[in-house]
């Protein structure tokens, strides 16, 4: 993975270590994507692919790179939140759009439309599906049923968090909802400490951002995201990696 690491100051590029870096560092959303595949945070994504290539980087996958002109990309895919879809349609100051809905279409390969919800997708190039898919709990063996909880999240859409937290059988006796990718003020955090009665319940990108102190002091509800079609995502991913044991000439449509 190359990410900017918003949230961090690292400048990169930097290859990420969970094992010493912190959100302030390195940003949070880094620290997870970590934990599944080398990561490089780098405000300058060239470089931060350039630095991933030597390292022996067969694929890159780009965080948020769609509108980085700076890397060529054989594949983009741009995810929608069905329940949000593209907002006012208006581009930023006026709305959520860092460019026109056609324009950014445009370029896709792809649309990933999570959650409930229709969104209309107009210059997406023919051919290019729009692939439904849904964010659900990982199995952890947390059971929050009937539970009275503190649900607190920063980011993006904190809505579809306190969904899933309820989804689970809990009840939210209160909800906290900031700005993405936040910090936690030690007083608020002192606060939720005071209420220990309750449990306290967070997202794994809030959990990076925790001081060490106050981690253990409330669980974590990961969540994966399923497609309704695997084939329609493993055919698009075929196209430029090949599974092992294939040559390109084999998987190529």
């Amino acid at each position: 993975f190359v990410t900017r690491g918003h949230g961090g100051r690292e400048e990169g590029p930097h290859r990420v270590d969970i094992h010493r870096d912190d959100a302030g560092r390195v940003g949070d959303e880094p620290l997870l994507l970590a934990a599944i595949a080398p990561t490089w945070v780098a405000k300058d994504r060239a470089a931060g692919a350039k630095a991933a290539v030597e390292a022996g980087a067969e694929a890159i996958t780009l965080d948020d790179g769609h509108q980085n002109p700076g890397v060529a990309k054989d594949l983009s895919i741009v995810v929608v939140d069905g329940g949000a879809g593209f907002g006012n349609g208006y581009c930023i100051p006026a709305g959520p759009l860092r460019e026109p809905i056609e324009t950014g279409l445009a370029r896709a390969s792809a649309v990933a439309l999570i959650g409930e919800g229709e969104v209309a997708t107009p210059g997406l190039p023919q051919g290019s599906p729009v692939l439904r898919a849904r964010l659900q709990p990982r199995a952890t063996g947390l059971s929050l049923e009937g539970a009275k909880v503190i649900a607190f999240a920063g980011i993006g859409r904190p809505e579809k968090f306190f969904e899933t937290v309820r989804s689970l059988g809990a009840e939210i006796v209160n909800q906290v909802a900031f700005p993405d990718h936040a910090p936690f003020a030690p007083q608020m955090l002192k606060r939720m400490e005071a209420e220990a009665a309750l449990k306290g319940v967070t997202t794994e990108k809030d959990a990076a951002r925790m001081p060490a102190w106050f981690r253990g002091k409330a669980a974590t509800v990961p969540v994966v995201m399923a497609f309704e079609d695997e084939s329609a995502l493993e055919e698009l991913l075929d196209r430029i990696v090949p599974r092992r044991g294939e040559s390109a000439a084999e998987t190529a449509p």
